[in-house]
């Protein structure tokens, strides 16, 4: 009962054992004209007291072709609103 417990591990660290480890791949370089777009998808359903501190630490992030996408679940708290202020803003 207990050989399923013990040999998949095993051949799982059998496996690999002859792994390349990522570090040894080279950089790819990035798209030309510098970072590419990076979309950020926030799920949200009654999130009034957490959405503007997400958001606003997604935005800060530094990253120079960022979209946010807040997809609001029929909130009944007011988290549409404050996200549609953040975006106006």
């Amino acid at each position: 009962m207990a050989l399923p417990w013990i040999a998949l591990p095993a051949l799982l660290a059998w496996r690999a054992r002859g792994s390349v480890p990522l570090a040894s791949y080279p950089p790819r370089p990035g798209p030309p004209g510098g970072d590419g777009l990076v979309s950020v998808v926030v799920p949200a359903r009654n999130e009034a007291h957490n959405i503007e501190p997400c958001v606003r630490s997604i935005l800060a992030s530094g990253w120079h072709s960022l979209e946010v996408i807040v997809v609001d679940d029929h909130s009944t708290d007011g988290t549409g609103d404050i996200v549609r202020r953040i975006a106006a803003g």
